[in-house]
C-alpha cells in the first residue's frame, strides 16, 4: 500500500500490515525533491531530514534508528539498546553486517538498497524482527536462510509463525547477469525456475523468486511470504536504481520495528 507521510511516498506490505508489524519501504519520491537514504550520495543534512521523518513515522527519536554498513556478505548482527543511533547519528561499533535483528522494542532497523533485495522478517508473536539486504552475492551465501535459522534459534518460534516481506528490487525483466552468477546461486539451490538464457549468452534472473524459494526451503509457508511487484529499475520515478543510474544512484531503504 502506498501512503504519504510528511512529503515522503512510502510503501507498506499487505502481509506485514495484516499482522500489525511496524515497517516501511521508502521510495525516491519527496515533495521537496528526491528522497535519498545514503550519506554517500546526497547532502548529509537532507538525508538526515529523511531519517527524521521516518523516526517520526515510527514515533521514536532519530537516535533510535540503527543502520549497518552492508558489503554483500552474510553476517547478521544482533541489535540492542546499546546500538541505538549507530549508522545515523553516531559511528557503528560493530563490523559491517548485511542482516540485522533485534529482540528489543522501539528500535527501527534500517537496511538500504538500490536494486538488491530487501527482506523484512518477523514472527507473528512479535518476539523479533529482522532486516536483510540480499544482493546476488549475499543470496549465494543464503543470508535469507541464515536469518530464518537464527530467528528460530533466538525465539523458539515455528516456521509457520514466520512472516516475510520481499520488498521492491530489480525484477526478472531487468536483471541481466552472466553465467557465473547463475552458477554461484545453483550451488545452494536449484535456480532453473528463476532464470532464462538469452541469445547473447547472458541470463535474466528473478532474484526475488530465488530468495522466496530459499525462505520456503527453511520451512516458511508460501502464504507467509509476500513479494513486491515493484521493479526498482523500471520505476524510474519511484525508486533509486544502481543498474539504471550507476554511481550517481541514491538509495532506497526498508525499516522494521518491534
Amino acid at each position: 500500500m502506498i501512503k504519504e507521510y510528511e512529503g515522503l511516498t512510502l510503501i507498506t506490505d499487505p502481509l506485514l500490515d495484516k499482522y500489525s508489524v511496524k515497517h516501511i519501504f521508502t521510495t525516491a519520491s519527496d515533495k521537496d525533491g528526491v528522497a535519498d537514504f545514503s550519506f554517500n550520495t546526497s547532502d548529509k543534512d537532507k538525508v538526515l531530514g529523511c531519517y527524521e521523518r521516518i523516526a517520526s513515522f515510527f514515533g521514536v527519536p532519530l537516535s533510535s534508528i540503527v543502520k549497518s554498513t552492508q558489503i554483500h556478505k552474510d553476517k547478521i548482527e544482533e541489535i540492542t539498546a546499546a546500538h541505538k543511533g549507530m549508522g545515523i547519528v553516531r559511528e557503528t561499533a560493530f563490523e559491517s553486517a548485511d542482516g540485522i535483528f533485534t529482540l528489543k522494542k522501539d528500535i527501527p532497523l534500517c537496511i538500504f538498497s538500490a536494486d538488491c533485495v530487501p527482506i523484512l522478517i518477523a514472527d507473528k508473536n512479535k518476539k523479533a524482527v529482522f532486516g536483510v539486504h540480499s544482493g546476488w552475492k549475499g543470496t549465494a551465501l543464503d543470508i535469507a536462510g541464515k536469518a530464518i535459522r537464527l530467528l528460530k534459534e533466538k525465539t523458539g518460534c515455528e516456521s509457520s509463525d514466520i512472516i516475510c516481506a520481499i520488498g521492491p528490487s530489480i525484477s526478472l525483466c531487468c536483471f541481466e547477469v552472466s553465467y557465473d552468477v547463475i552458477e554461484a546461486l545453483g550451488k545452494i539451490y536449484d535456480v532453473g525456475d528463476c532464470c532464462y538464457k538469452k541469445d547473447n549468452g547472458k541470463y535474466m534472473l528473478d532474484l526475488k523468486k530465488f530468495n522466496k524459494l530459499l525462505l520456503m526451503k527453511e520451512g516458511v509457508p508460501e502464504e507467509n511470504i509476500s513479494v513486491s511487484d515493484y521493479c526498482t529499475r523500471c520505476c524510474d520515478r519511484l525508486f533509486h536504481s544502481y543498474r539504471r543510474d550507476g554511481d550517481k544512484s541514491g538509495r532506497n531503504a526498508a525499516f522494521i520495528m518491534l
